[in-house]
């Protein structure tokens, strides 16, 4: 079972946060804050990240049934479910296979698309890398460049690579594997029903915010929160914003 923290304030609504990449739970810790005085908030350990287990030659339709599991521990039925990055991918694959648990979903800096020729390139080269050096000396680079204003979240950012920098080299690569693998899912935002969520940095390095704009006109209901001072951590840089915009999201839908 993956590691997970279940703040159950027997509201009616549950939401569940899956973090990114090279993350674990502690990321949405602003959220968990602020919601959980509105909703039970879920938080989950993807399978290699924080203190969840390592599963070799994991999937992202792998890691949402992983995530499946969790809530049928906890008897949750019906949720909303938002992930960051890789969470959001791993939401995705919730989505298609498990559609009926979902009140609604949310992409958060995340994207329908699977990674382009140019992306997979990069992937296995970070890939190599890791394997020859570990992930001490990615992190020291890879952390930053997630950041609109660098020094105004310093202390963050030492914070986030101090804390990661015992994660195993397997779980973070098969983290990597599972990415590349991942299908093309523009089909599924056309079709669902599900109000989606969209979390858009105007300054995301990774995911663009035209692109996210684009997909976010895909679904028949979507609603946007366009972060215009952050990168790609949202959940940090603007966390009051994003906060008060997941509230009335599934205050919203909850109410109908």
């Amino acid at each position: 079972m993956l590691h997970y923290q279940f703040n159950n304030t027997n509201n009616t609504e549950t939401v569940v946060f899956l973090h990114g990449f090279c993350e674990n739970f502690s990321i949405f810790n602003n959220q968990t804050q602020y919601l959980k005085n509105y909703f039970n908030i879920l938080c989950i350990d993807l399978p290699g990240f924080g203190k969840s287990q390592i599963i070799n030659n994991i999937t992202l339709p792998a890691m949402a049934n992983e995530v499946s599991l969790v809530l049928s521990s906890l008897s949750i039925s019906k949720c909303f479910m938002f992930g960051h990055s890789m969470g959001g991918y791993v939401t995705l694959a919730f989505a298609n296979q498990f559609s009926p648990n979902l009140k609604g979903f949310g992409l958060i800096h995340s994207t329908a698309k699977k990674d382009s020729f140019e992306r997979l390139a990069k992937r296995k080269q970070l890939i190599n890398f890791i394997q020859k050096h570990g992930t001490a000396p990615f992190y020291k680079t890879f952390f930053p460049d997630l950041f609109y204003n660098k020094e105004l979240n310093k202390s963050v950012i030492e914070t986030l690579i101090n804390n990661n920098l015992n994660d195993k080299k397997i779980g973070v690569m098969e983290g990597i594997k599972a990415m590349m693998m991942r299908e093309e899912n523009t089909i599924l935002l056309e079709k669902t029903e599900l109000p989606v969520f969209w979390g858009i940095g105007k300054h995301d390095t990774i995911i663009k915010d035209l692109e996210m704009f684009a997909q976010a006109a895909l679904c028949k209901q979507s609603e946007i929160c366009y972060l215009q001072n952050s990168n790609h951590m949202g959940m940090i840089e603007e966390a009051d914003l994003l906060n008060e915009s997941i509230l009335k999201f599934v205050q919203r839908i909850a109410l109908n």
